[in-house]
């Protein structure tokens, strides 16, 4: 009796490419690759990189601090309106409340005023083009 061991030793016939049709062996493989890339230049100053960095800064911090400041004064206004305190407690509450939206207000009007400032330096910058880098690049290659 046979080992079964030594049919598994044996190599087997899958994964072979000797009884394919000779058509299918000798197929050649053909690639043609055409890109077309452009790429548009403009002029950046290094004044226009440090404007980025402090107009970002400064617009989303004033957003976040006019939202803060004002929901928090009007918090305290409803406060203030439904309970009942001694007059230092709403005194010293009603100032906190009125600072807190003055503030929100000063923040909210230097946001207005600087949310299109990086808008305008971006389309300054535009205005600078110098021209276009671009062409096509061809790519063959057979076997």
């Amino acid at each position: 009796m046979a080992n079964p061991r030594d049919e598994r030793d044996q190599p087997s016939e899958i994964g072979k490419f000797s009884d394919l049709e000779p058509p299918f062996a000798e197929r050649q493989q053909r690639e043609i690759i055409v890109v077309y890339a452009e790429v548009e230049l403009f002029e950046v100053l290094g004044a226009d990189l440090d404007k980025f960095i402090e107009q970002g800064a400064n617009s989303g911090t004033s957003l976040t601090l006019a939202s803060t400041c004002l929901s928090v004064a009007i918090t305290i206004c409803i406060t203030l309106a439904t309970l009942a305190m001694s007059a230092t407690q709403t005194a010293l509450w009603t100032g906190v409340g009125s600072g807190l939206g003055i503030g929100g207000l000063g923040f909210g009007i230097f946001w207005l005023r600087t949310k299109n400032s990086l808008r305008q330096t971006v389309t300054k910058i535009k205005s600078r083009r110098t021209g276009r880098s671009g062409g096509v690049v061809q790519s063959s290659s057979g076997q």
